[in-house]
């Protein structure tokens, strides 16, 4: 079985991204945040494909996936701004 991602890593990433102010975030800042978007949004929806172990509930990686659309489309906000 392949190595399940952390979600406390995703969690801290998240957190991360959405402190960033507006102003203090340049373009290509918003583009790296992007990627990075994607790709953990990606592993989470992959998470919900498969068989987990009990220590991983779909409602909290539902839970993570919002917040993720929502920072995804926070980016593409700020980046427009």
């Amino acid at each position: 079985m392949d190595e399940l991602p952390d979600l406390g890593e995703i969690e801290e990433t998240l957190s991360a991204i959405d402190r960033k102010e507006i102003g203090a975030t340049n373009a290509r800042q918003l583009d790296v945040d992007h990627r990075v978007l994607l790709n953990v949004q990606s592993e989470v929806n992959g998470l919900l494909t498969r068989e987990l172990p009990a220590t991983y509930d779909k409602d909290d990686l539902r839970a993570i996936l919002d917040r993720i659309v929502n920072a995804i489309e926070d980016n593409r906000s700020k980046r427009k701004a």
